[in-house]
């Protein structure tokens, strides 16, 4: 041994030894990877976490009324306009069921939109997977900062886990958890249930595998929880895809561990086939509902082929150049998240590293290639689809879903690939196999010149792209990959690149991945969190327990839920019955499948829209800036006063101020004939007699090029109303553009129409005009909640959807698809709304005669009691429901208490008692076995002590 050493030390000094020695690496590139990463987090995270900013995509509140019409607004929006989506529909929701989860309320239904939606009946919010449930206690505004933290925590630790449990090192562990929460899908989709679901995928592939090396009974729990936790995401895409790969995981880890022992490979899969049936069923208080909805109410036709919805073969080009494609252009025909599937240069590159491994067998081989086989599956089913891939469309979960939400699949092998490409890069030391060979720098050159050949048609204009970040893309995405395969061919020769290749790869990851978070992770000043504004705070004080409607998009439902309101169209699936009312109502009202506006046509909407009253639609609320095609602005309802005869043009000089004078009396408002050539705006000022400002308000105008009728709605300053009698009002006109031309009377001044309500009415009061919006209040609306003394019953459905949102509303009478067991006599009843919350309605009633309270929610999942006796609900205006009520003093509640819920509520409490059974047992058993190995170990110990003599 000695004379080796001394050997050792004689040897001649190797110049081309590396900087450090093998652990020295290790540590140096764990380090960098470290400081790295919390770079990476900090800037992008660090003042979301902090609460200098919030992690949403705020900027988008300027694309709507009222918000674009505040103070400080007026920048074109940057983020994803998909992002919208998080702040009407998932924020507010989140923060309803926060606001009730605090004041002791488990909101499981909320009636903010549509006649009622469920929240944490189901899990479409996701709040019950890892850093969701930051959303029950903190700040909405500071939530979605720390969530997306512990997200990304959390796939990065089970990504890891699995990587150990593979036999990858340490350093190969660390980028591979790195790599996966900052692919493509994990990062499109931040602040969706997408990514939480997606974040839950490497814990479901660690439990296989934990299972299949251990074997015990007791490691189907860790599969249980994951494909609870799985579940509980609320996106049964890719959890259902994720349950497909990991079920084919598991058949053939089981078969090659087990070989040929055919009952081991039974025992083994029948197993974790229980374990999933456990989490599946522990999801059920949850999932049962869900599923009824989702199967059970929602028309979901219009995903039938979406199977075939393949993406363009160029989209393949985001795996490197995520920027080049993150912008709002939709020649794309989906949104950025629909084609990112992001990985990065160097990843692909590790990655490709890593097949050459396992072909080497250095990775268990049939792992390898499972990886490698997912991936590929992926590239077909995403980007090119055949008749090799149709058949798949019969699969449950594949039929009827986007098959572009396959790209949650990509991230997970190419992490475990890519972690299998570092242990062959750090392999090559004393003592071990050399990494640095041909093969190596073959397949590193062949990535970079790939990745080379793409930048070069990203940049040469032969194909559309969606931003304008192309060459700062292609340079992060290749100046590394150039980099490393010129430290591999340096390292076939010299051993000293092996330290710089490490550093690189483990620094040009978390840079890449950088810039890929740039267009995906926006953030937003705290102070433009759902804003305030007049016109809000009017329906928040007005509205009661009744509706708005909205006219195309102004407050943006399901916006309105955060503020508290409740609207009639919104966004989220709605029932049959209610769908049929809405297209009855407004054909046109689906503006996608799950929005729902009215048209601009305000006119139709006042004393002749009966489905409007019956659904307790009481105020409408317009943009005020609304058009019609051809940019011809809608123009106010109502009764014009005389249009003094045109004298001639009028050039208007920005900022100059025009005047006119109208009769007095109450106004709607004025509308102004101007010629707009250009974009600009129009500020209106009514003064009385003696110069009091009685109203003013601003509108932007478009280029029409054509004279068109500008409407400016006016109400008072002082929210009464304008005097009806006196002195002519002075109008004070300013515009701002340049090319508009108004037109003068015959005393030069400017031609100003005032706009009067109807003598007779038209079932519309103006109530407020400012920040872009009309707010009317329509005067036949019935309410919501309402009583009824009278019951017209239409068996046909037709008829009955049409009568509802056409015949003459009768206040006394409901619309019902059955008789009563037993007649109504007509007498009036006194309702006192008690609580209102969503879940429950109740109702103080004091009544002449029987007759029904009727509710014009979706009433499908509830249950009623009378004075506390079960009581049945009956279809009232079709889509709403309602109780038989004796005459008297009586109280009515009804409660949202789905029987799917009840169904699944058992399913849980079974299944967790299942979990609990096989963990006290486990724990019994294993006490037990350590009882007897002590017993075992005193018995010998005693027989050692025994005297020889004895023995004999």
């Amino acid at each position: 041994m000695t004379a080796d050493v001394d050997e050792r030390v004689e040897r001649p000094k190797d110049h081309s030894a590396p900087l450090f020695d093998h652990g020295g690496r290790n540590r140096l590139a764990a380090w960098l990877l470290a400081a790295a990463a919390f770079a990476v987090i900090g800037i992008r995270l660090g003042p979301s976490l902090l609460g200098l900013e919030v992690f949403v995509g705020l900027d988008l509140f300027e694309f709507f009324r009222p918000w674009s019409e505040l103070p400080g607004a007026g920048g074109y929006p940057t983020s994803s306009i998909y992002v919208s989506d998080q702040l009407d529909s998932t924020l507010p929701g989140m923060y309803e069921i926060r606001e009730r989860f605090l004041n002791g309320d488990l909101a499981l239904w909320s009636s903010s939109a549509v006649g009622g939606f469920p929240l944490f009946a189901t899990m479409h919010y996701g709040m019950l997977t890892p850093g969701r449930w930051l959303f029950f206690i903190l700040p909405t505004w500071l939530a979605p900062a720390w969530a997306k933290l512990a997200e990304l925590a959390f796939a990065a630790a089970f990504t890891a886990l699995l990587a150990r449990r593979l036999k990858f090192s340490r350093l190969a562990a660390a980028v591979a958890a790195f790599i996966y929460p900052m692919t493509g899908f994990m990062i499109g989709w931040t602040n969706w249930p997408q990514a939480a679901v997606a974040a839950t995928i490497p814990m479901v592939f660690w439990s296989v595998e934990r299972f299949v090396q251990l074997r015990r009974v007791r490691d189907i729990l860790p599969v249980a929880l994951a494909t609870a936790i799985l579940l509980f995401g609320g996106f049964p895409a890719v959890a259902g895809q994720t349950l497909y790969l990991a079920g084919a995981y598991a058949l053939v880890r089981t078969i090659a561990t087990q070989r040929r022992a055919i009952g081991a490979i039974v025992r083994d899969l029948a197993l974790l086939a229980g374990g999933v049936l456990i989490g599946v069923a522990l999801t059920g208080f949850q999932l049962v509902p869900f599923a009824s909805q989702l199967l059970g109410e929602t028309d979901l036709t219009y995903r039938a082929s979406e199977f075939f919805s393949v993406s363009q073969p160029v989209f393949l080009l985001t795996t490197m150049f995520p920027e080049s494609f993150a912008g709002n252009q939709l020649w794309a025909g989906a949104s950025p998240m629909d084609v990112n599937a992001y990985l990065g240069g160097v990843t692909i590159a590790l990655a490709t590293l890593g097949v050459v491994s396992v072909l080497r067998g250095r990775v268990p081989r049939h792992v390898g290639l499972f990886f490698v086989g997912v991936v590929l599956l992926a590239v077909t089913l995403i980007w090119f689809q055949g008749p090799w891939t149709d058949w798949m469309n019969n699969l449950p979960i594949f039929n009827g879903n986007p098959i572009g939400r396959f790209r949650s699949q990509l991230a997970l092998p190419a992490a475990i690939l890519a972690a299998a490409g570092v242990d062959l890069l750090r392999t090559d030391s004393d003592g071990e196999s050399r990494a640095f060979t041909w093969p190596t720098a073959l397949a590193v050159g062949a990535v970079t010149a790939l990745a080379a050949a793409a930048a070069d048609l990203l940049n040469s204009g032969r194909i559309l792209i969606l931003s304008e970040q192309v060459l700062r893309d292609t340079l992060i995405a290749v100046v590394p990959l150039v980099l490393l395969f010129g430290l591999v061919l340096w390292g076939l020769r010299s051993r000293r690149p092996r330290t710089l290749v490490l550093c690189l790869v483990v620094l040009a990851v978390p840079l890449q991945a950088l810039s890929a978070t740039a267009f995906y992770w926006p953030t937003g000043d705290r102070e433009d969190f759902y804003r305030t504004t007049s016109g809000i705070e009017y329906l928040q004080e007005n509205q009661g327990h009744d509706r708005i409607a909205t006219l195309g998009l102004p407050l943006r439902p399901n916006i309105t839920q955060y503020y508290g309101l409740r609207t009639l169209n919104g966004h989220s699936f709605v029932t049959e019955q209610m769908s049929e009312v809405f297209l009855a109502i407004n054909p046109s009202m689906f503006i996608g499948p799950t929005y729902t506006a009215l048209s601009n046509d305000i006119a139709s909407y006042g004393d002749r829209a009966p489905g409007l009253d019956r659904f307790g639609v009481r105020y409408l609320v317009a943009d005020a800036e609304a058009i019609l095609p051809g940019n011809v602005p809608v123009t106010l309802p109502g009764i014009g006063d005389p249009l003094a005869e045109r004298a001639g043009d009028l050039a208007l000089e920005p900022g100059r101020e025009y005047t006119s004078t109208i009769a007095a009396g109450d106004l709607r408002g004025v509308h102004i004939p101007v010629i707009l050539n250009a974009p600009g705006s129009v500020t209106v000022e009514i003064h009385d007699a003696d110069g009091v400002l009685l109203a003013s308000n601003e509108l932007d105008v478009r280029n029409t090029g054509e004279e068109v009728t500008v409407p400016i709605a006016l109400s008072p300053i002082d929210g009464v109303a304008f005097p009806d009698s006196g002195d002519p009002f002075t109008v004070t006109v300013t515009f701002t553009g340049d090319g508009l031309i108004g037109s003068a009377d015959g005393v030069g001044n400017l031609r100003v129409q005032a706009v009067r309500a109807p003598a007779e009415g038209d079932g519309l009061d103006l109530a407020y005009a400012g920040e872009g919006l009309i707010i009317w209040e329509r005067t036949t609306s019935l309410s919501r909640i309402r009583w009824a003394s009278e019951a017209v019953v239409i068996n046909d459905d037709e008829d009955r959807v049409a009568a509802v949102a056409n015949d003459a509303v009768d206040p006394e009478a409901a619309i019902l698809a059955e008789e009563l067991p037993e007649e109504l006599a007509g007498g009036t009843a006194e309702l006192t709304i008690t609580e209102d919350s969503g879940d429950v309605i109740r109702v103080d009633v004091e009544a002449e005669t029987a007759g029904l309270v009727v509710v014009t929610d979706t009433m499908d999942d509830f249950v009623a009691t009378v004075d506390g006796q079960p009581a049945d609900i009956v279809t009232a205006e079709h889509a709403g429901g309602a109780v038989l009520v004796p005459a008297g003093s009586h109280t009515v509640e009804l409660t949202y208490a789905p029987q799917s819920g009840k169904l699944g509520i058992g399913l849980t409490i079974g299944a967790a008692a299942i979990l609990l059974a096989i963990g006290v047992g486990s724990l019994l058993l294993q006490r037990r076995s350590r009882r007897q190995a002590s017993d075992a170990e005193s018995d010998v110990r005693a027989d050692v002590e025994v005297e020889p003599d004895s023995i004999r």
